[in-house]
């Protein structure tokens, strides 16, 4: 057998093995939804990674939203002044977002501070920002105080790469137990 130190295995990337020896064959890309490999090695993915460049200042911050099916996007729970709400989890996404409604709904006491910051949508539309509040916010045996931004609309809670480092949030743990729920779902 050749020197398999200089391939890669195509369905992850790693070095240490091939793809029949592969872990990963079971895994969905989050890029092109087949079967057998990882969005990091994705021949479609590389192909369209021109147009996934972002550029962001401190004026503005871009944000993923409404993209895809439900079905297709990382969800988890975190308990936010007490409540227990849904997000979406946004590597993509600085900062964390919550729909008007949803504001509205858990947070009824909470003045809105102004906001000059600008987001947008992955697609490079503008996003309606109300303002930000700052909120207590829990996962697991992590507790801060961060800030929340809300906007005009209905889309999902996004959480954005503020609250996934500050929480600790892992997010390969987070698409193994979304992908075991959606398992657990279609039996």
């Amino acid at each position: 057998m050749s020197n398999n130190r200089n391939r890669a295995c195509y369905r992850c990337g790693d070095t240490s093995h091939l793809a029949d020896k592969c872990n990963k064959k079971h895994l969905i890309c989050n890029f092109c939804k087949n079967v057998g490999h990882i969005q990091k090695v994705c021949l479609k993915a590389q192909q369209n990674s021109h147009r996934q460049v972002n550029s962001v200042n401190s004026a503005q911050e871009v944000l993923e939203v409404n993209a895809g099916n439900c079905k297709d996007n990382f969800f988890i729970n975190l308990k936010v002044n007490g409540n227990i709400l849904n997000f979406e989890t946004d590597s993509g996404a600085a900062v964390t977002i919550i729909n008007k409604n949803i504001f509205e709904k858990y947070f009824p006491a909470l003045q809105l501070q102004k906001s000059d910051v600008k987001l947008t949508t992955y697609c490079k539309n503008n996003l309606n920002v109300l303002g930000l509040v700052s909120v207590e916010v829990e996962h697991q045996e992590l507790k801060h105080t961060l800030k929340l931004y809300v906007v005009d609309g209905d889309g999902y809670s996004l959480v954005g790469r503020e609250w996934i480092h500050a929480l600790e949030i892992n997010l390969h743990q987070t698409m193994v137990d979304n992908l075991t729920l959606m398992s657990l779902e279609l039996l």
